[in-house]
């Protein structure tokens, strides 16, 4: 299905985010009725998994914008799994958008979740500048608690925990809203994980070269066996270094 009106996608938002304005605009009752005409299958809008759902936006994405990576890169969290995955794996499911894969985050492994959250100044710029607001995908980058832009601590959609099927847009903090704690070290942490997610997009070559040099620079084994007791010795080392280096407040947020 070819769309009949223009609703281009905004610099920096989530492709779920795009395909729920789209929703409104073709006037069907339910999103799934909207997933049907675009030939996109039928699942969860979670902005961590890669499941068929967001596979078909991000083709439904290349056959009505741009047939190329630009969806991936600059519209889903995804450019982050350069840091775990093999070059030639990352670029073969990045150019192909075909096979389902694990992404480098999935729920469970990481106590701050992965709610969708807005910024509430965000909010507003966007409202006047659009007329409407969006899901940044800067907002969903995983462990990411602040704006970068406002420097204010991000809200998380407690009704839409994990997923927007039911059809929304952000709009200002209702009751059951969680916002974010405020605190300098997680600021920087959410500065630093956006830094990196920028340089990756634009190159995602870049991903496996900060992987080499951060094992590098930690001394660790390219075939590290857990079975070992001098390799759990070692391990045990870098997690007293890391919880003496690492700010409280940060590694309550993550673990």
């Amino acid at each position: 299905m070819r769309l009949r009106f223009h609703c281009p996608i905004l610099p920096d938002e989530h492709i779920l985010s795009w395909l729920t304005r789209i929703h409104f605009l073709l006037g069907y009752s339910t999103i799934n009725c909207t997933l049907r005409a675009l030939k996109i299958k039928k699942g969860v809008f979670r902005n961590y998994q890669y499941n068929h759902t967001i596979r078909d936006a991000i083709n439904f994405y290349r056959s009505e914008v741009v047939d190329d990576t630009s969806c991936f890169d600059f519209h889903t969290t995804f450019p982050l799994w350069a840091l775990k995955n093999e070059i030639e794996y990352y670029s073969n499911w990045r150019e192909q958008n075909s096979a389902l894969i694990e992404t480098g985050f999935l729920k469970g492994r990481l106590s701050c979740g992965m709610k969708w959250k807005y910024c509430p100044a965000c909010l507003e710029s966007d409202e006047n500048e659009h007329g409407h607001t969006i899901w940044s995908v800067k907002h969903q980058l995983p462990s990411v608690t602040h704006c970068i832009t406002h420097k204010v601590p991000l809200i998380g959609r407690n009704v839409y925990t994990n997923d927007l099927m039911g059809s929304t847009l952000p709009a200002p903090i209702g009751a059951d809203d969680e916002k974010i704690d405020d605190h300098k070290e997680l600021y920087e942490w959410s500065k630093f994980i956006n830094d990196i997610y920028e340089v990756i997009r634009s190159d995602p070559i870049i991903g496996s070269k900060l992987t080499k040099e951060v094992r590098d620079i930690l001394s660790i084994p390219e075939n590290l066996q857990m079975n070992s007791n001098k390799n759990l010795n070692f391990l045990r080392e870098l997690h007293r270094e890391y919880e003496s280096d690492m700010p409280v407040a940060i590694n309550r947020h993550l673990f």
